[in-house]
């Protein structure tokens, strides 16, 4: 903190700070919040594949435990020309900017819990997610 002139009461000096030094504080407060857009839009693609392949694994979970407990085959269909899946007769659509990067094979899942397994990778163009279903237990994970 810069020393600051005698006040006019005595030679007492009060506390304080600067005109130059306030006016320095506000300009890099707002430097920072100009760049703070710029950064959350560049991480915006990356959330939206995660939040899908989070989505899609919930639904995959649901699906799994719809056949349990139903106790019928339930199918989990992917349309990679639409950019949808549906389960059962369900469609669900992928957000903008995030499809399907390869073709996906249909996924039934048993009553007994097994699943005729899949890998579905999705993203978009700077970020990848993958979707896994094993075939034996039905198990749904997501590689991040």
């Amino acid at each position: 903190m810069a020393p600051t002139r005698p006040s006019i009461a005595g030679n007492a000096r009060e506390a304080g700070f600067t005109l130059t030094e306030l006016l320095v504080v506000l300009a890099i407060i707002g430097l920072l919040i100009m760049a703070a857009p710029l950064a959350m839009q560049s991480a915006m693609p990356q959330a939206k594949s995660l939040g899908a392949a989070r989505t899609l694994a919930t639904d995959l979970r649901a699906a799994r435990g719809r056949a349990v407990s139903r106790g019928e085959r339930v199918r989990v269909h992917f349309d990679t020309t639409r950019q949808i899946y549906s389960v059962g007769s369900t469609p669900h659509a992928l957000p903008d900017g995030v499809r399907f990067l390869l073709p996906a094979p249909d996924v039934d899942f048993q009553p007994d819990g097994s699943s005729s397994g899949s890998m579905v990778t999705l993203g978009s163009n700077t970020t990848r997610h993958v979707v896994r279903t094993d075939w034996l237990t039905g198990r749904t994970a997501i590689d991040e």
